[in-house]
């Protein structure tokens, strides 16, 4: 089915349904009208056996605008769902609504209402306004990843200064597992090795303990750790699972982490999230904004 105007899109979901669909649902915004579509879809998706031709219809602006979709909606014995924000357009779809027999249901306006009794505040009014905020978001976090790939085991010390965080950590401590973890929450996040033999790059300590967080392991589980890795390669490095050699390492990291002043976490028993949930809780408590 060809849209009806510019500003319309029509198609029948689920895809490729052979039978016509026997109910029209127009979904209205005076926003872009992807909310109100997406609650649509998350309904539709209960009832597995009814395919529905969907009018979506975004930018409402006036009532004159809304009228003539109202009018297409009750040709087709249609359904109204609607995310307006406009005082206006609200008043105009209900009243529309009885005129022309077609049922209008407002997806945000309850929680909306609710949300005012609860806050005390009113809305701002704004259409678009959570588009924008995931938008945002979807952009912040897709950032975060490019930067923790470029940033991963000590690479792209030019820039690191634009980090929201640092991982220090000797090698097998999780540093990449958690970066990635947190790369995926929006926090540009690096992680540079600390090597007993090296001196830390300067970049790293020009940044100061608030953007540092080292990793500490247990010596004894971050040998079995080691092991593990290895033991389809062969030629483990002897010094590299020797038990004494682990724990110097660990000492010297510790002895780091103390020089630098930065917070330590031990990620022994920690899954994944829960270190990253822990160093996301320290750099929040010493007030680090994060994904500026």
């Amino acid at each position: 089915m060809a849209p009806k105007s510019r500003k319309e899109l029509v198609y029948v979901f689920p895809e490729g349904v052979k039978k016509p669909s026997h109910r029209h649902v127009y979904v209205l915004s005076d926003g872009t009208a992807t909310t109100c579509e997406e609650v649509l879809i998350s309904g539709l998706c209960q009832f597995p056996d009814v395919s529905v031709t969907v009018h979506k219809v975004a930018n409402l602006r006036t009532p004159e605008e809304l009228k003539a979709v109202v009018e297409a909606a009750a040709q087709d014995e249609g359904i109204l769902l609607f995310t307006f924000v406009a005082p206006e357009l609200i008043k105009s779809i209900y009243s529309l609504g009885l005129t022309y027999a077609v049922p209008a249901i407002d997806v945000l306006g309850p929680i909306i209402s609710r949300l005012e009794n609860l806050l005390k505040l009113s809305p701002m009014g704004v259409p678009g306004l959570l588009r924008r905020a995931v938008d945002a978001d979807y952009y912040k976090r897709v950032s975060a990843i490019d930067f923790g790939v470029k940033h991963d085991d000590g690479a792209g010390l030019s820039t690191l200064e634009s980090a929201d965080l640092v991982l220090l950590g000797v090698s097998r401590s999780s540093k990449t597992p958690i970066s990635v973890y947190l790369s995926f929450q929006g926090v540009r996040t690096a992680n540079v090795p600390v090597v007993m033999e090296l001196p830390l790059p300067e970049p790293v300590e020009r940044l100061g303990p608030d953007k540092l967080v080292g990793l500490l392991v247990d010596p004894e589980r971050l040998v079995e750790v080691r092991k593990t890795r290895f033991k389809d390669l062969g030629n483990i490095p002897p010094d590299y699972v020797n038990p004494s050699k682990v724990f110097a390492e660990l000492e010297h990291a510790r002895a780091l982490y103390a020089k630098l002043r930065c917070p330590v976490v031990d990620v022994t028993l920690k899954s994944i999230e829960e270190a990253a949930t822990e160093i996301l809780r320290i750099l929040r408590s010493r007030g680090v904004q994060l994904g500026g």
